[in-house]
């Protein structure tokens, strides 16, 4: 693992060296992928809690009551919420996300999920303890991304989402 990191430098160098300008792509990225949500998706969300406060009455579980309604009601105040842009680049020493800064050497490698209209860059880490993350961006950027991630970082199949996010997706969150 040590040699391929090395490699990696080595070839970042190398560019520098060769008086070769790094390509640098610049991209908005949304926080997260927003689903609207209707009249149906409250009201369904809504009996679940119900259902669920109405069984924690009928066990007598007076604190698990007041967690449901409280957790509803974050629950409900953050599917009201909007993503934010972020600024994003990618050129051959790293990615920079807003104002945050991370070097390519701690990539290993990439991968894109081809989804309309927001297709997410997934960047595997090689520290064991160091998390890797997705980012969102619009089809138009897909080819430009790709191209100046292939010249640093190999690209591998698109990796499985995180549980989480599946679940996300799934019920529109």
């Amino acid at each position: 693992m040590a040699k391929k990191k090395n490699k990696r430098a080595k070839k970042i160098k190398k560019i520098h060296k060769a008086g070769i300008k790094p390509r640098a792509v610049n991209f908005l990225a949304p926080e997260f992928v927003y689903f609207r949500k209707g009249f149906g998706w409250y009201l369904v969300f809504s009996l679940i809690g119900l259902a669920l406060i109405v069984v924690a009455i009928w066990l007598r579980l007076w604190l698990f009551v007041a967690v449901i309604v409280l957790s509803l009601l974050v629950f409900f105040q953050y599917s009201q919420k909007r993503p934010h842009s972020r600024e994003c680049w990618v050129s051959p020493e790293g990615v920079k996300i807003g104002e945050k800064f991370f070097p390519l050497t701690n990539f290993k490698s990439f991968s894109i999920a081809y989804d309309q209209p927001v297709s997410h860059l997934f960047l595997e880490t090689s520290k064991r303890f160091y998390p890797s993350f997705w980012l969102h961006f619009k089809a138009k950027d897909l080819i430009r991304v790709r191209n100046s991630l292939l010249e640093i970082l190999p690209e591998k199949p698109t990796h499985h989402e995180a549980m989480i996010a599946r679940v996300n997706r799934w019920i529109r969150f």
